[in-house]
């Protein structure tokens, strides 16, 4: 993260200081920042929705960043399975109708393994 990124950062803990009834002090925001200041922000403001949705406590950093590796590993590994099907569809041969019922059965196997849901069943 920049300096640039600070304000959002500082939001993102708020929120877990809101989440978990914890003042989020100065001190805090410093020693947070200095743990996690490697991280990619965005990865960051993702992880907070997921630890509010299922730990009990205020989390430490070392919490904040595990989650983050592991939406990066995902992301990393969606992106792979995402390049192989791009790969397939590049050797494969047939016409565009059988092409297209392969990926959309490709999509829903990666969806239903990553625990993906469309977001008009979300609501």
């Amino acid at each position: 993260m920049t300096a640039a990124d600070r304000p959002r950062f500082v939001e993102a803990l708020q929120v877990f200081g809101e989440a978990y009834n914890r003042a989020v002090s100065g001190l805090l925001i410093e020693t947070y920042w200095d743990a996690l200041g490697d991280m990619p922000l965005e990865a960051l403001q993702v992880a907070v929705r997921q630890i509010v949705r299922s730990d009990e406590f205020f989390p430490t950093a070392s919490r904040w960043r595990a989650v983050v590796v592991e939406l990066v590993r995902q992301q990393a590994e969606s992106a792979r399975q995402a390049q192989a099907v791009v790969h397939m569809l590049e050797q494969d041969v047939g016409t565009w109708e059988e092409k297209r019922a392969k990926v959309k059965t490709i999509i829903a196997g990666l969806a239903a393994k990553m625990g993906w849901t469309r977001s008009e069943e979300r609501a």
